[in-house]
């Protein structure tokens, strides 16, 4: 029975409700929640975002019940009932709370092929890309799977003599089992007598086989095994044109297919006569600016609350703001005001601050507000503006941390170094080191257990969780020029939705990586009249990327494939002054609203946007093959 939920799990097609009321009716919650997590994250959306709420307020409430009784009971029945009626309205549920018909083929198939003995002479590639298209691969389960899926794989193709599709088959194993399941790859080698195969250059860099750990420092650059990485450089053409690099850094005219987004297939369909949408007046868009009755500062820092109902800045006087909205949804809206939050005791949240120009960083735990300026962290309660704890000793300063569990943090400082904290017993696990200055940012993977670090070095280093050694490390890097002469280094590292995909945010560049390796997917190179970049991140659907300027402009993006399809001009949100240049320092997305961005202008305001109502930003622009042949190019 319990191979039949952890099918549910892995498969994600098919939601088992009884399974999952019976957890909560049991109070097996941990359970119920790690179910529920196989199939959505708290920030999919506001049914996912109270969902979670909900069953962290009754752990809560049963943690501070003695034993069962009466209340306790309906207690369940009635959270039961609650959860229920959010996964029949939940998006990303509704169409998996009825068992669907699989493809009844196709799985025997693929059952067939984990079996002891299954059948030579069958194309395992079905079955793989069958089950591939419901599953993570990093599981030691599937990976299992897959094993025995490619072994036999290799066996046929040898059978037939096709060398080029047995070389295929490995290189392909390459990159699926060189992390954690290195051992698999071993054995398949060793099974199928490849010791001497030509990928023998990797052996050398495989290290700790017995502990399956790989460390992927150092790794050679092996050009016919390596693929390019794509670079978008922008042009005053629709959004930029795309190049891939050869090996000496030159470019070559290229062209980018998404193969993971099924709009994009459509848009072949679409007229070829796209045009980027740009946003000049006020009245083509949505904005609010966020009432301030204190004393104006610039935010250098801007984020939401988890379910979209506030908004947090922090200032450069190390002061925080808190603005809150009040209506029916409760949500952060362009079309209700909301309310700068004061307690009745009149507290404010202010920082200790450190020397000018040092890194400002905060982040949210629950319902408490972890931040430093310069100076020591300081723990705040959100609901009175508290000041609670602080931490930390000079000369050590923190620079970012964030939060990979309720209970351990990471903190990096300007010394280079990263903390490993526990906040139960307020102790430091383990210190890391690897980067040569100051740690600009961090970003934590659920799905992958690594945490990504970024520096002022122009260095991204990927640590595993588990025991904490690093496992890559990689530098900054121009495709059109090589490395980067004198970087700043990184400002700004994100995880996409798939926990997989990492943004990192340069002044000059926009890059896409693949964690854990850090293979280098996709680069854009804004025009040189918009730079420097002063802020960008994800929509809370991972569709988009919001770049900010210094010119004042903000750039739309589709994230897969770094595609310009809106901007909006500085003379859409403020008018030109003079003696003060007004541009975005900070951009913060809504938590679930994808089309809604908070930004912190240099003028010391705060203003939310959204496209008109019905509307999104702009349109994806065709694959680019397409808009070649429109333009006479093909």
């Amino acid at each position: 029975m319990l191979m039949g939920f952890k099918l549910e799990q892995e498969s994600k097609v098919f939601f088992n409700m009884f399974y999952f009321g019976e957890n909560i009716i049991n109070g097996e919650l941990e359970r119920a929640e790690k179910y529920l997590s196989a199939f959505t994250r708290s920030y999919d959306n506001e049914y996912s975002c109270m969902s979670f709420l909900k069953l962290q307020n009754q752990k809560h409430r049963e943690n501070r019940q003695p034993s069962w009784n009466v209340t306790a009971a309906s207690e369940k029945a009635n959270l039961l009932d609650e959860l229920k009626t959010l996964m029949k309205k939940n998006p990303k549920l509704q169409e998996k709370l009825v068992l669907p018909r699989l493809n009844g083929s196709a799985l025997f198939h693929l059952m067939r092929r984990i079996s002891p003995s299954p059948e030579k002479n069958f194309t395992s590639f079905k079955a793989e890309k069958y089950l591939s298209a419901f599953t993570n691969g990093n599981d030691e389960w599937l990976a299992k799977m897959f094993y025995e899926m490619r072994k036999h794989e290799y066996l046929d193709a040898e059978d037939c003599n096709e060398h080029v599709e047995m070389e295929n088959v490995l290189l392909r194993d390459l990159k699926a089992f060189s992390g954690s399941n290195s051992k698999i790859l071993n054995e398949l080698r060793k099974e199928l007598s490849l010791e001497s195969f030509s990928m023998a250059w990797w052996v050398p860099y495989r290290v700790n086989l017995t502990n399956q750990i790989i460390s992927f420092e150092n790794i050679p650059t092996v050009p016919y095994l390596c693929p390019t990485s794509p670079i978008i450089i922008e042009s005053t053409s629709e959004g930029g044109s795309l190049q891939e690099t050869n090996d000496y850094g030159a470019g070559v005219s290229t062209h980018l297919v998404d193969v993971h987004s099924v709009a994009g297939v459509n848009q072949i369909e679409k007229s070829t006569t796209w045009k980027l949408k740009e946003i000049n007046e006020p009245s083509e868009c949505r904005i609010l600016i966020l009432p301030d009755s204190l004393l104006a500062e610039r935010v250098v820092r801007l984020i939401y609350s988890y379910s979209g109902d506030f908004l947090l800045a922090l200032a450069e006087d190390a002061k925080h703001k808190l603005w809150t909205w009040k209506h029916s949804t409760g949500k952060a809206s362009v079309n209700v005001q909301p309310q700068l939050y004061q307690p009745c005791s009149g507290m404010t949240m202010t920082n200790e601050m450190g020397a000018p120009h040092q890194n400002q960083c905060f982040a949210l735990n629950d319902s408490y507000l972890f931040s430093a300026s310069g100076g020591k962290i300081s723990v705040f309660c959100l609901d009175t503006f508290k000041k609670l704890a602080t931490f930390g000793e000079p000369p050590l300063t923190c620079t970012y941390f964030t939060f990979f569990n309720k209970h351990n943090s990471a903190v990096g400082f300007n010394d280079s170094s990263i903390l490993i904290r526990c906040l139960r017993n307020k102790k430091n696990q383990v210190k890391l080191e690897g980067h040569r200055t100051h740690i600009s940012c961090l970003a934590f993977s659920h799905s992958l257990n690594v945490l990504v670090s970024a520096g002022a070095d122009a260095q991204l280093c990927v640590w595993n969780a588990n025991g904490w050694e690093k496992l890559a490390s990689k530098f900054l890097c121009s495709l059109c020029n090589g490395h980067v002469t004198n970087p700043p280094g990184v400002n700004f590292i994100q995880f996409h939705q798939d926990q997989v995909h990492l943004l990192a945010v340069h002044e000059r560049l926009i890059d896409i990586y693949e964690a854990p390796i850090l293979n280098h997917v996709l680069q854009w190179v804004p025009m040189e009249s918009d730079l420097p970049i002063t802020s960008a991140t994800y929509s809370s659907n991972g569709q988009l990327i919001y770049v900010s300027f210094k010119t004042g402009c903000i750039k739309v993006l589709v994230s897969a494939t770094l595609d310009v399809r809106c901007q909006i001009n500085l003379t859409a949100y403020a008018q030109p002054c003079t003696s003060l240049q007004v541009y975005p320092l900070v951009i913060a997305a809504h938590p679930s609203n994808a089309n809604q961005i908070a930004l912190g202008l240099s003028n010391d305001m705060v203003n939310v946007f959204e496209p008109l109502e019905s509307e999104e930003w702009g349109e994806p622009p065709p694959p680019r093959d397409a808009r070649s042949k429109a333009n006479g190019n093909g």
